[in-house]
């Protein structure tokens, strides 16, 4: 204490998961994406099942570094598009990054999954939100596209629990969630695209 004032040290740790020169190069490859996306115009539905569904597609969950501890690249979407591997935060940033770029508001949410830290999705259709697990519903084909895990509610989306202040009623009220999943619809029709150097096959609604 100095002249009845309480004085102190605090010290302070920034943990940074990837570089600056990382994040520029991850910016300027969105775009290409988004480019190749063609996207503009499309429905709210078609947009986020073309994001799921591009993400499921490149994206291999990360095993190899799962319990490394010092290796945080795979916590990115710089890794989940450059190296193609990532854990779930790095699925989710993904998905995050596509789905704001297009101009959809969407949130990341921490929490378990199965009674293991995890992390998906909450993306807006119309007034509402609804949940989203790239991770879950990747099954690494566009030839085998899953759905399990797309625009549920909070009732179907089994074996999710989010981080206590997530659950809030204020973040509710900020973020309310539909009642009932998306309906997806019945007929999905698919058209390739032009990633790089590579065709794709997607998949999206009729709307």
């Amino acid at each position: 204490i100095i002249n009845g004032i309480y004085t102190g040290k605090f010290s302070y740790t920034v943990t940074y998961y990837d570089s600056a020169e990382q994040e520029n190069a991850l910016t300027a490859r969105l775009n290409e994406i988004m480019a190749d996306l063609s996207l503009d115009g499309q429905p709210e539905y078609t947009k986020i099942r073309t994001i799921h569904d591009y993400i499921c597609n490149l994206v291999s969950y990360d095993n190899e570094h799962k319990d490394d501890d010092a290796y945080l690249l795979k916590y990115t979407p710089y890794a989940a598009v450059f190296n193609g591997t990532a854990v779930c935060q790095g699925y989710a940033l993904l998905f995050y990054r596509l789905c704001l770029e297009y101009g959809i508001d969407c949130r990341m949410i921490p929490g378990t999954g199965s009674n293991e830290a995890h992390a998906w999705n909450i993306v807006k259709i119309g007034s509402q939100y609804y949940n989203v697990d790239c991770t879950w519903d990747d099954a690494g084909s566009y030839d085998d596209i899953v759905t399990s895990y797309l625009l549920k509610s909070e009732a179907d989306f089994r074996n999710h629990v989010r981080n206590s202040e997530f659950r809030t009623s204020a973040f509710n009220a900020r973020y309310p969630m539909s009642t009932g999943s998306y309906s997806l619809p019945d007929k999905v029709y698919s058209y390739m695209v032009k990633l790089s150097d590579d065709l794709v096959n997607l998949h999206a609604g009729d709307q």
